[in-house]
């Protein structure tokens, strides 16, 4: 080999100037020259990957394949850019990967063939990527959110309307007592079915930010929200560390069930005064409570059957009781599965 030659190429102002890491390889892969960018981008000491072969700067699956690749471009030198159709990963002496870009080029130096490697790193512009792709794909989804709720509200919660409405004109006609009662029972059936709808029309239509924001904020707007139903605007009590981290799962089934109670209440109660109240301790509870007619004797709701489900799922219990001196009192409550954390 000709070192002149060679010196030529390490001693030059763009070797050492170059943003790229620059290294000179020989036909066996074996590095000869190596310039300081890219010692710094594999944690090189100064002159410590000099005799060190490429396949060690390749994570260990991609090894045998390189060394392949390697072997074919020097049996046909022809300058390029390597694994132009797929990601390439280097591997830093300490073990850590990141994504690579590598131009080659063919070079002789005193009659035997070598390769100019350019090595870039691509980190910065595959976060770049993968944050756009993550934009890209949250807003598919919020597009496709945002269907799904026009069609459960425009499709799904009219025809129940529809159904319900027609049912309810049919008692006045009817004699037998247990007929009207299975009617009336599915009467309240169709309305929880409404009142789920649109619970999950309201969870579509959430960000996903505004999904996992804290209870207490979460609890006021379901309030608000209900309150053209209720007819009233109810009042709110916070007991204990509600804004503290509550199981994601409780979360998910405490929100809708106050949504359903609340519903309930304004189907059912003809209350003049409503109150709520969440609690966070052992156990998450909240206690909705009402004014109004209260329960008849016998009757079961599809909907607290609903709300008794939900709590027993979740190791807890729900008791439906009258209020002082008219109305209901819903206590539904779960064990706090994040108390501790």
């Amino acid at each position: 080999m000709n070192q002149t030659d060679l010196a030529l190429i390490i001693d030059h102002p763009l070797w050492n100037g170059a943003a790229d890491g620059l290294l000179v390889v020989d036909g066996d892969g074996v590095i000869v020259a190596a310039n300081e960018s890219f010692d710094a981008l594999f944690a090189f000491e100064s002159g410590e990957a000099i005799g060190v072969t490429v396949e060690t700067l390749v994570p260990e699956p991609d090894r045998g394949h390189h060394e392949r690749l390697r072997q074919g471009f020097t049996d046909s030198p022809v300058s390029r850019t390597m694994g132009a159709s797929r990601l390439l990963k280097g591997q830093k002496t300490n073990g850590d990967t990141f994504p690579i870009n590598i131009s080659l080029s063919p070079l002789t130096i005193g009659g035997q063939p070598y390769t100019l490697g350019a090595v870039r790193d691509l980190t910065d512009r595959v976060a770049v990527e993968v944050e756009r792709a993550e934009s890209e794909r949250q807003r598919l989804i919020a597009e496709d959110r945002d269907r799904i709720a026009r069609e459960l509200h425009d499709s799904v919660i009219q025809h129940l309307f529809a159904v319900g409405l027609r049912l309810q004109g049919l008692p006045a006609r009817l004699v037998d007592e247990g007929a009207i009662a299975t009617l009336n029972e599915s009467i309240d059936a169709i309305d929880s079915v409404i009142a789920q709808v649109r619970s999950s029309i309201h969870g579509l239509r959430q960000t996903p930010s505004e999904r996992s924001g804290r209870m207490q904020a979460q609890v006021v707007g379901i309030v608000a929200e209900m309150s053209e139903l209720l007819g009233v605007n109810p009042s709110i009590r916070f007991e204990g560390e509600v804004d503290r981290k509550v199981d994601e799962t409780v979360m998910a089934n405490l929100l809708p069930v106050l949504r359903e109670a609340l519903s309930n209440v304004g189907r059912h109660a003809d209350a003049s005064a409503v109150s709520v109240v969440v609690s966070v301790g052992g156990e998450v509870a909240v206690d909705v409570t009402d004014n109004g007619r209260g329960l008849a004797p016998g009757v079961t709701r599809s909907g607290l059957a609903n709300l008794e489900a939900r709590a027993l799922a979740l190791g807890g219990s729900m008791s439906v009781s009258s209020a002082t001196p008219t109305g209901t009192l819903l206590r539904w409550a779960v064990p706090n599965g994040s108390l501790g954390d």
